[in-house]
């Protein structure tokens, strides 16, 4: 028998161990996303307003989704925003239709009629993208879909350092600098479609030793006085890491090759089997006019910063096509996209923001989809 629930606090256990059975796999490495001790932890630092739902065969459960409700920018007004994520199968129940089932009890139960739902799912998962761009896989009737824009993400390896020879001065965050801070994040935020109507609570709200990210973490960046950049360097080990299970085939070999590369030139080594990446979130990031060389100066102080304690990338997300990604020139790294879904029962509502989509730039935070 299959039902579906609202999962507490009381299921994280078993959440954790469905999520461990399901390592990313592709021809070179194995990946798996430990979000031990609490996966509940991390959506306490968006939102008051999250629930997990899950799947259960017989009474055992075998997969979950999560719902996060916050007050979000769309079509250039705040508006109810529900984004749908972390959606997971244990392995072996997959191939059942219990994604789908899943999916569409949180659509038609959970998403309020007036509300607009989004999700991100990565470029090339056909598996998922299928119940979007196929008809013969669509979701309830009762709901209408769009593809809304285009995420891009970075990982950004940390080798030598960078050198900075910049107009721009760069300072930390502390409490006397939070206003400006916080004034600059939300007249960017007005610009971005998704992005969260901030307030001072909201961003103290993933201020706290639970998340690990401090306002000295955070980067100011001034020209002649002038703020024109504000981003924070967040390393989310307390809620997220990437455990490196597995190097395969030839990745093996550029594994050992490259650590024996850093050995010579000081860079740092990646991780062994079984161990985590140490990795670097770019959180809150807000450049003004998109002006990659603000942005390249930002990303070459978190290099130096995190060169020396070790660490081996820099992750951000953006939209797609944005100007300030020309800052990552002095970096090697790999574009991975995903692709931003909208729906909603309200058909009226989707065609004024399809109307809208070619002019969207999203605003997703990386460290806690």
């Amino acid at each position: 028998m299959v039902s579906i629930k609202k999962l507490d606090e009381s299921y994280n256990q078993r959440m954790l161990e469905i999520l461990s059975s399901t390592p990313m796999k592709t021809d070179l490495i194995e990946l798996y996303f430990d979000m031990s001790p609490d996966l509940f932890r991390s959506n306490k630092f968006w939102s008051n307003q999250f629930s997990h739902y899950g799947i259960l065969v017989d009474n055992l459960l075998v997969g979950f989704g999560k719902h996060v409700e916050f007050k979000g920018l769309i079509n250039n007004k705040i508006e109810n925003v529900s984004y749908f994520g972390n959606f997971c199968l244990h392995k072996d129940f997959r191939g059942k239709g219990l994604f789908k089932q899943l999916c569409e009890y949180l659509f038609d139960k959970v998403l309020n009629d007036s509300d607009i739902g989004f999700c991100a799912v990565l470029n090339g998962n056909m598996a998922v993208e299928k119940y979007f761009k196929d008809n013969t896989f669509r979701f309830s009737r009762h709901l209408s879909t769009i593809h809304f824009a285009e995420l891009e993400t970075r990982s950004l390896l940390i080798t030598k350092k960078k050198k900075i020879v910049s107009v721009y001065k760069v300072i930390r965050g502390n409490p006397d600098n939070e206003e400006q801070i916080i004034d600059f994040l939300k007249k960017g935020f007005k610009e971005r479609a998704l992005a969260p109507k901030l307030s001072k609570t909201l961003f103290k709200k993933k201020l706290t030793p639970a998340s690990g990210l401090s306002i000295q973490d955070y980067l100011i960046v001034y020209k002649e006085e002038k703020i024109v950049g504000v981003c924070a360097a967040w390393d989310i080990k307390n809620f997220k890491r990437t455990k490196v299970l597995k190097y395969k085939n030839q990745y093996k070999i550029v594994y050992h090759v490259f650590n024996v590369i850093c050995k010579i030139l000081r860079y740092p080594k990646m991780p062994k089997p079984g161990h985590d990446l140490k990795e670097v979130y770019v959180t809150d990031l807000m450049i003004a006019d998109n002006e990659p060389k603000v942005f390249s100066t930002i990303l070459s102080v978190i290099n130096n910063e995190f060169k020396n304690k070790g660490y081996n990338l820099i992750h951000f997300s953006t939209y797609k096509n944005n100007p300030l990604l020309k800052g990552c020139k002095p970096f090697y790294s790999v574009p991975v996209y995903s692709n931003i879904y909208a729906f909603s029962k309200n058909i009226e509502a989707l065609n004024e923001l399809e109307k809208t989509k070619n002019e969207a730039k999203p605003y997703l935070d990386l460290a806690l989809i």
